[in-house]
C-alpha cells in the first residue's frame, strides 16, 4: 500500500513538472531546438523557453492548431507536426510566427493547406504529404507564396493537380503517389523556376490522354529542363500521325510558353522592385551620413571658433586685470 501511494506520488509531481521538463533541449550552430516527439501531447507545448528557433512535436497527438499554440514562439524557423492527428487549424495560427521557413505537417488528417501558412513572408519549404486533400485542396482560395521553393503533396489522393497559380520561386514539386489521371503543361506553366518534379507512384496518368496533353507535358519538360522521375511520357503513339499532332499542338505550346513569360516577368519585376529598394536605402544612408559628417565638421570647427573666443577673453581680461595694478 505504502509502495503504491509513493508510486502515485511520484506519477503526479512528474506531471506537475511542467512541459519544458518534459520535452529536451540542443543547440547548434547558435539555433536552439525543443525536441517533443512522442511524449503523447494532446496539443503544442506552450510553455519552452521563447527563444527556440526549431520544434518538433511529431508522433504526438495533437487534433488541432489554435491562435494560441505558437504566440510565445516568435523566433522558430523550423516546425515539425510529423505523425500527429491534426484535422484542424484556426485561423490566424501562423500570424505569429513570421520568421518560420520550413514546415512539416505530413501524415495528418488534414483536408486543405492551412491558408496562413502560405502568408508566410519566409516560408521555404512546405510538406503536407499523406495527408486526404478534397477537390482543390483549398489552393484555389489559399494566397500565392512568393518565397516558397519546396511543396510536398506526395500520397495526398489527388486526382488533379490542385490549381497551384504562379509560384514563381518554387523549384521542387513532389506529386507522387496520388490517382492523377492527367497533368497538363498549363497547370505547371506558371512554375517557371521549377526543376525538379516527381511524378512516381500515379498509376492512372496518361491511360486515356486527351489529344495533345502528353506531347506538350514532354514538350515543356525538355524545353524547361526539368528532371522527372522514373515515369515514361512516351507519347509517340497518342495518335496515327505524330508530326500531325505535334502541329495540332503548336498553339498551345505558344500559350504555356506566354504563361511561363509571363510568371519570369512577375520575378524580374519582383528583382526590380528589391533592387529599387535596396538602392533606396543605400541613398538614405548616404544622406544621413553625409549629414552626419557635416554636423560633426561643422560642430567641431564651430567648438574650435569657441575655444578660440574664450581663449582671447581671458587673455583680455587678464590684461585688463594687470593694467588696474598698474
Amino acid at each position: 500500500m505504502c509502495r503504491l501511494l509513493s508510486w502515485f506520488l511520484a506519477l503526479s509531481v512528474a506531471l506537475s513538472a511542467g512541459e519544458e521538463h518534459i520535452c529536451t533541449y540542443s543547440t547548434s550552430f547558435h539555433m536552439t531546438t525543443a525536441d517533443c516527439s512522442g511524449r503523447m501531447f494532446k496539443h503544442v507545448p506552450t510553455t519552452l523557453s521563447s527563444d527556440i528557433k526549431a520544434l518538433s512535436a511529431t508522433y504526438n497527438r495533437i487534433r488541432g492548431l489554435y491562435k494560441d499554440s505558437f504566440k510565445n514562439y516568435t523566433y522558430l524557423k523550423y516546425l515539425y507536426l510529423d505523425n500527429n492527428m491534426i484535422s484542424y487549424i484556426e485561423n490566424g495560427t501562423f500570424d505569429p510566427l513570421q520568421q518560420l521557413e520550413v514546415v512539416r505537417l505530413s501524415h495528418n488528417a488534414l483536408e486543405t493547406v492551412p491558408v496562413g501558412i502560405l502568408q508566410l513572408p519566409k516560408l521555404r519549404k512546405l510538406f503536407m504529404d499523406s495527408n486526404r486533400l478534397n477537390g482543390d485542396g483549398g489552393f484555389a482560395v489559399a494566397p500565392v507564396s512568393e518565397t516558397l521553393e519546396l511543396l510536398s503533396l506526395a500520397n495526398c489522393h489527388l486526382e488533379d493537380l490542385p490549381p497551384l497559380g504562379m509560384y514563381p520561386k518554387l523549384s521542387e514539386l513532389n506529386i507522387s503517389g496520388n490517382e492523377l489521371k492527367v497533368l497538363s503543361s498549363h497547370q505547371l506553366a506558371p512554375l517557371c523556376s521549377l526543376h525538379l518534379l516527381d511524378l512516381r507512384e500515379n498509376p492512372m496518368l496518361f491511360k486515356n490522354p486527351k489529344d495533345c496533353e502528353c506531347q506538350l507535358l514532354a514538350t515543356w519538360i525538355t524545353q524547361m529542363n526539368i528532371y522527372y522521375a522514373e515515369i515514361p511520357l512516351n507519347c509517340s503513339n497518342e495518335t496515327e500521325n505524330h508530326t500531325d499532332s505535334k502541329l495540332a499542338c503548336m498553339p498551345q505550346l505558344q500559350e504555356v510558353t506566354e504563361m511561363q513569360q509571363t510568371c519570369r516577368t512577375t520575378i524580374v519585376k519582383r528583382k526590380q522592385r528589391e533592387s529599387e529598394l535596396i538602392n533606396c536605402l543605400l541613398i538614405t544612408l548616404i544622406v544621413f551620413a553625409c549629414i552626419y559628417i557635416a554636423y560633426l565638421v561643422i560642430g567641431t570647427k564651430f567648438k574650435n571658433h569657441s575655444l578660440t573666443e574664450i581663449r582671447l577673453e581671458y587673455q583680455h581680461g587678464d590684461r585688463n586685470r594687470d593694467t588696474s595694478y598698474v
